[in-house]
């Protein structure tokens, strides 16, 4: 088999992982949610996934030795992907919907072409970009002020997964930088990213007073964090890592565009959350938005 079409295959394969771990990972959140604290179900799930991959590399004998400057570029990359990222997400998945949580991650292709536009000097978007942005802007507080109408989500909520998207395209930029300049494998790296996150995570859930209820924990528990740990983790960190170091930043994050209608659908056959045609229509317009964002045509 040529090369070029070993990568091609490689990269549907990490897309397609992609899709189905961290599509499903709004709900197995959610589900997780009745029994850990927020914070700490990130906590806990990225240092457990840490350990195992990082064991795994040590099981290979890989021969790249973890140095100072690894342990300190993740341990800032890690504030962003995993303590904002995922801690935050999953403190505001505890007010609002998983399918709304995945409409408002949706909107990451268009906050990661004006950062790139703003911050790292890539081309100024089109017309037809911004126009993608002014719909997907009108889709998103329409389905906010929605939800909020129907009492199904905070305030407080929805600003936690605001902050979390954000930080998500921030450590994202700055990870590709951080990829040409380690001698880690990938799967070593992102052992190292969760492990040194989830840590950071752990304190900060500690110092804001959560505390797990061990009395709660049943077969129930133990199967969504586990399924989070293996999916949302491991496979997921793993899968998005590797595409964000072999292909444009854009292809990376394509996975938005199936996450919310996974999640909706999940959330509705699985935690009785409401669909109804205001979520279908919001979330058409924010999908076809996108679209116009990632759209490299002339205006």
């Amino acid at each position: 088999m040529r090369p070029k079409t070993k990568n091609s295959l490689a990269l549907l394969g990490c897309l397609f992982l992609l899709y189905i771990s961290w599509g499903s990972s709004f709900i197995g959140n959610k589900i997780a949610l009745q029994y850990f604290p927020g914070i700490m179900l990130s906590a806990l799930r990225m240092i457990v996934a840490g350990i195992i991959l990082l064991s795994y590399t040590y099981i290979r004998r890989e021969k790249s030795n973890i140095t100072w400057e690894d342990i300190k570029r993740n341990a800032v990359l890690a504030i962003f992907l995993v303590l904002i990222s995922s801690g935050f997400l999953s403190k505001g998945q505890e007010s609002v919907p998983s399918g709304t949580t995945a409409m408002f991650f949706g909107a990451v292709p268009m906050w990661m072409m004006l950062a790139g536009w703003l911050l790292w000097g890539e081309r100024r978007p089109s017309i037809k970009q911004f126009t993608g942005l002014l719909i997907g802007l009108i889709a998103l507080l329409w389905l906010n002020i929605h939800q909020g109408l129907e009492g199904e989500t905070s305030l407080v909520g929805v600003a936690l997964i605001i902050c979390s998207s954000l930080a998500w395209v921030y450590g994202s930029h700055i990870s590709k930088s951080y990829s040409v300049n380690t001698s880690q494998s990938i799967i070593r790296s992102t052992g190292l990213l969760m492990g040194i996150g989830g840590l950071e995570t752990l304190a900060f859930s500690l110092l804001i007073g959560e505390r797990l209820d061990v009395s709660l924990l049943n077969t129930d528990a133990l199967l969504a964090f586990s399924y989070l740990v293996i999916m949302a983790s491991i496979i997921g960190y793993t899968s998005y890592l590797w595409l964000l170091y072999h292909a444009r930043p854009i292809i990376a994050i394509s996975y938005e565009y199936v996450n919310p209608v996974i999640a909706i659908y999940l959330g509705w056959l699985l935690a009785g959350e409401t669909i109804d045609p205001t979520t279908v229509a919001a979330c058409t317009l924010l999908v076809s938005s996108v679209f116009l964002v990632v759209s490299h045509g002339k205006d």
